[in-house]
């Protein structure tokens, strides 16, 4: 091939094998595609697609022109095209089809990444930034998923290992990172996750991982390595970006005030670990499955217990309309229940608050919203907000609450100061924070012992945001109440 840059473009496939796949697309049209045509045809995201077709053009191979309100992309040179097509045709067909699947796999998985990994930058109160390529002091590097918040940045970067060579290119990039902490003074964790298909490569891979991992202390950067063994298709199968995201969110590292008073780095993986979990559950409920609360240590079995939906087991326990009025709720008052879920106490607080005043009900799980929804409907309760969030996201405004209540919700958060942040923000200077927990102890209901925060660190940490403990008690044989008012100077 007589261009200069064939040899480039070789490389830069290799780097990045699912360009190859939209290059081809659109070599295939002939006459030009949109980002909305080819997204379709692969059904990828418009945006995954453009971000694709970008790259493309900016390195030379595509070019496009503006049509109306997209831009139509077309081969820059059909007769390059034609060079690096015969190079990947000159693979053996059971290659190519292995690889087709590969590179479908790896963009449906990644997608999927993606989504997690946002939500988990929102409650890491942080930015999630995709793609981004970095100058380094060896060569320019491309970071698939970077997490930024104010305390620094933490770098995702996935690798295809099919050999020694795509290894080498794979361990040239992270140990490119790793050295230029001078110019990337805002990256504090760098995960590197390596996929392979062989277990004697899993095994090369894992142990040259580890050295670079037990280096990287030299270079003021922490390297968390990860060696996963898949075969075709599994990156795209269901669950895995989820399994994923919980193993990296285990080992984000602890910045500032997203510890608890007192918990070691033990704790604070083990937290978020249940949050995902429950994030996960909310977003994509498993069919059939009943457990709400759900934690990685359960009771030993002769300490198992039947779990139910969160408020059908709450509704054997408590009764949330005089629980309301013992913490004052009155007519006219605005409420905030943060993790409603099917309204157990949505519902009651709309009904003492009456027509002047408002009730707004938080909740992820859009499955178990609706049927708040329903029963407002169905009640004529007009006076109900329900909106779909994470728990760490709720902001409604200044002082605009009388009551901002979490009913056992508390310890399935990740971010928990972040939410008393939001609620301080948000309660009145007379307002109340009311949190309800299960005790402490092995019971016969709720969730099992290592999932509770405790009495003791929950206020410890509601002092730490601000509050003042005004009382804390028992509500029955198996929950205790928090409330908490703004220390006012």
């Amino acid at each position: 091939m007589e261009d200069p840059k064939f040899i480039e473009y070789l490389e830069y496939f290799s780097s990045v094998p699912s360009a190859r796949w939209y290059y081809y697309f659109v070599g295939k049209k002939g006459k030009g595609i949109t980002a909305t045509e080819l997204s379709k045809e692969l059904h990828r995201s418009i945006q995954t697609v453009t971000n694709a077709l970008r790259d493309l053009e900016r390195i030379g191979l595509l070019k496009s022109k503006k049509h109306g309100r997209q831009r139509i992309y077309e081969l820059k040179s059909p007769r390059l095209f034609e060079g690096l097509i015969t190079q990947y045709r000159a693979q053996p067909q059971s290659a190519r089809k292995k690889m087709a699947e590969d590179l479908l796999s790896v963009d449906i998985f990644k997608e999927n990444l993606e989504k997690w990994l946002r939500f988990l930058a929102e409650i890491m109160e942080g930015t999630l930034y995709v793609g981004q390529t970095l100058k380094t002091n060896m060569m320019d590097v491309t970071v698939d998923y970077i997490i930024e918040n104010d305390h620094g940045q933490t770098f995702i970067m996935l690798f295809n290992i099919n050999d020694v060579i795509s290894y080498e290119a794979a361990h040239g990039r992270i140990l490119s990172l790793m050295i230029s902490k001078n110019i990337l003074p805002n990256l504090n964790i760098l995960f590197v996750i390596g996929f392979v298909y062989t277990d004697d490569l899993a095994a090369s891979v894992q142990e040259a991982f580890s050295k670079l991992r037990n280096s990287s202390f030299k270079f003021n950067v922490a390297v968390n390595t990860m060696v996963r063994k898949v075969q075709v298709g599994d990156l795209a199968k269901a669950g895995f970006s989820e399994e994923l995201t919980l193993q990296i969110a285990e080992f984000m590292p602890v910045w500032g005030d997203q510890a608890l008073p007192g918990e070691d780095l033990g704790d604070v993986s083990n937290r978020r670990w249940r949050s995902l979990r429950s994030i996960q559950d909310k977003v994509n409920p498993k069919k059939g499955r009943v457990t709400i609360a759900v934690d990685h240590i359960w009771p030993p079995p002769s300490k198992m217990h039947e779990f139910l939906p969160r408020d059908s087991e709450l509704k054997r326990w408590l009764d949330p309309q005089k629980l309301l009025l013992s913490y004052g709720l009155k007519e006219g008052d605005v409420f905030i229940d943060v993790g409603c879920y099917e309204g157990l106490f949505t519902i009651p607080a709309a009904k003492i608050v009456g027509p002047k005043g408002t009730v707004y009900g938080m909740e992820l799980s859009l499955e178990a919203l609706e049927k708040t929804r329903a029963y407002a409907i169905n009640n004529n309760l007009k006076n109900i907000f329900l909106k779909n969030d994470l728990p760490e996201k709720v902001t409604l405004g200044e002082k605009i609450a009388d009551i901002v209540f979490y009913g056992t919700t508390f310890y399935d958060l990740y971010n928990p100061m972040k939410c008393l942040n939001s609620a301080y923000s948000m309660l009145k200077d007379t307002g109340k924070l009311v949190i309800l927990e299960w005790k402490e102890g092995s019971l016969d209901v709720g969730p099992s012992e290592p999932a509770k925060l405790g009495r003791r660190r929950i206020t410890a940490f509601l002092k730490a945001a601000g509050f003042k403990i005004q009382t804390t008690g028992d509500e029955g044989n198996y929950h205790y109440s928090i409330i908490g008012m703004k220390k006012l100077s």
